[in-house]
């Protein structure tokens, strides 16, 4: 992940049930207000990131590792 840790750390980061958070990240459960929010507050990530897919706003750092990682699959 582009904030440096595996999907179980990251759960484990914004209190998500694990098994939880494999299902948001598959897209097979939505993500809640509040979970989006405390990864807001732990990285800054803007929610139209990560409602909208929408990168603009997202800390340059960040968006960077983004979309390089984004490229790598199309490659």
């Amino acid at each position: 992940m582009a904030v440096g840790l595996n999907r179980s750390e990251f759960a484990d980061r914004i209190d998500v049930d694990r098994s939880s958070f494999t299902k948001i990240a598959d897209g097979k459960k939505p993500l809640l207000p509040r979970d989006a929010y405390k990864i807001f507050e732990l990285w800054g990530v803007d929610m139209n990131f990560l409602y909208l897919g929408q990168i603009r706003d997202l800390p340059p750092s960040l968006s960077s590792k983004i979309v390089s990682h984004l490229k790598a699959l199309t490659e």
